[in-house]
């Protein structure tokens, strides 16, 4: 048993510097970061479902890039791929939230892109390609 927190509490003074203090979950999930997606139009801003707008459906069938990015770059690379989903006079904009020791670290709002997608007429929606892990090869015999 730590004697650091039963010094404080117990005693009531300030540990000595040669006790070591507990921490819970010590950087456990230093690593991520949380991606805020928005989408704007005509002044008007609506939250972006990272999964929803990727065709993920439900959440847990994502691979864990998308469900789980570790870093600013890899929120861009999210980002980006969104925007080729999104409809043509939307905005994207990203505001990476990332996890440190000391807490959550806010990165600043800018714009990523306008969207790219490109509605059928009719209302049709156009063929995705499914997605499959890694390169696809010849076919065995």
């Amino acid at each position: 048993m730590q004697a650091g927190p039963v010094w404080h509490q117990l005693l009531g003074k300030r540990r000595p510097d040669a006790l070591m203090t507990w921490r819970m979950y010590f950087g456990a999930a230093a690593d991520y970061c949380l991606p805020e997606l928005t989408a704007d139009r005509d002044g008007e801003t609506r939250a972006v479902n990272r999964f929803r707008a990727l065709g993920y459906r439900p959440w847990y069938t994502s691979p864990r890039r998308v469900r789980r990015p570790k870093d600013v770059a890899e929120v861009e690379r999210l980002a980006r791929d969104i925007c080729d989903e999104l409809p043509v006079d939307e905005e994207l904009f990203i505001q990476p939230k990332c996890a440190t020791v000391k807490g959550w670290k806010q990165g600043p709002r800018r714009s990523v892109c306008t969207g790219a997608h490109i509605p059928l007429p009719g209302g049709a929606e156009p063929r995705r390609r499914e997605r499959t892990k890694g390169k696809r090869r010849g076919r065995r015999r």
